[in-house]
């Protein structure tokens, strides 16, 4: 059952960028016959041709994630091994030392929103009242926070403030972005629409 290396295509991507409890779902699920890999003791490999529309969405955003960006990089293959380098461009998490959003940062994403001049127009779109809505919008606190993080493992000059300069005008984008898409954008894109806005430009892929 191992991938061939001259017919499929293997995408090699660190364990940190999956919340451990999702990457623990994966392994019961493989090991149960209902989702089609192998697991290792130090890595996951998932069979991601035609696979990604049978995964727990509410259980595993992020997974979905990483296996939507080996599909569409012509990968049959996710490979998540700990021993893989991290890359910039994708959320990391810390198993050891798991963080909560920053108030502030929630704060401001909903500030954003509900400034935003269509945000009166995504609430009644989405029919789960303006509470309902800043609450969706808030879900993504942790993933600025994460790439605010980031910024200390490059060498990209930021000067601006975080609250004001990133997280309101995501809140802003986020409402834009429900309007178009007529759903939320996945937690891929907005973490890179915020490095942007950092001024750290490096895409992983297209189509997020």
């Amino acid at each position: 059952m191992f991938p061939n290396s001259h017919t499929e295509q293997l995408l090699s991507l660190s364990t940190c960028h999956v919340p451990q409890a999702e990457l623990s779902v994966l392994n019961d699920a493989i090991r149960h016959r209902a989702a089609n890999g192998i697991v290792r003791d130090t890595a996951t490999l998932l069979i991601v041709d035609e696979q990604v529309p049978h995964l727990p969405q509410d259980k595993v955003p992020f997974l979905i994630d990483l296996a939507l960006l080996a599909s569409r990089t012509g990968h049959t293959w996710l490979n998540l091994d700990r021993d893989v380098p991290p890359l910039l461009t994708l959320p990391q998490f810390d198993w050891e030392n798991p963080r909560s959003h920053d108030n502030v940062t929630l704060a401001y994403l909903a500030l954003g929103a509900s400034q935003a001049k269509e945000f009166s127009q995504a609430v009644d779109a989405l029919e789960e009242g303006e509470l309902g809505f800043i609450g969706r919008v808030t879900e993504f606190a942790p993933i600025l926070d994460m790439a605010w993080r980031v910024l200390d493992k490059t060498d990209v000059p930021y000067e601006g403030v975080f609250a004001y300069d990133i997280a309101e005008p995501v809140g802003r984008w986020l409402v834009k972005q429900y309007l178009i898409r007529d759903e939320f954008p996945r937690p891929f894109l907005v973490y890179q629409h915020a490095l942007s806005l950092m001024g750290v430009n490096e895409r992983m892929a297209e189509g997020f």
